[in-house]
This record gives C-alpha cells, structure tokens and sequence, in this order.
C-alpha cells in the first residue's frame, strides 16, 4: 500500500498484490484529485512500514 497526503491535508492511497501496482494506482488518483505530494510506500502485506512521516514534494 501507498499513501500520498498532499499539503492541504488531502490524501489518496493505492493498493496492490505487487508494489508497482501500488505505486501506479496511488500516483493514478493523486494525479486525478490534484494533490501535491509523493506517493509513499506505507505497508507490506500486514506489516506498516511507513517511518512516521509524509515528505510533501517541492
């Protein structure tokens, strides 16, 4: 699972069985709802990988 919460507070996520099918389908809405932002990778299968934090892009 990928996240993005953009700097307004916004956020999208995408799901997938592998990560770059993650990874597309969050970049997919975040580009869709216009949120400024990096899609990062928040989980592995049942494991939370995410260090705490979103980087918002510059």
């Amino acid at each position: 699972m990928f996240v993005v919460a953009g700097e307004d507070g916004r956020c999208e996520s995408g799901i997938g069985r592998i990560k770059e099918n993650a990874l597309n389908e969050c970049t997919k809405w975040q580009e869709e709802n216009n949120i400024v932002g990096i899609c990062e990778l928040y989980a592995e299968g049942e494991e939370v990988v995410w260090d705490g934090h979103l980087k918002p892009s510059k």
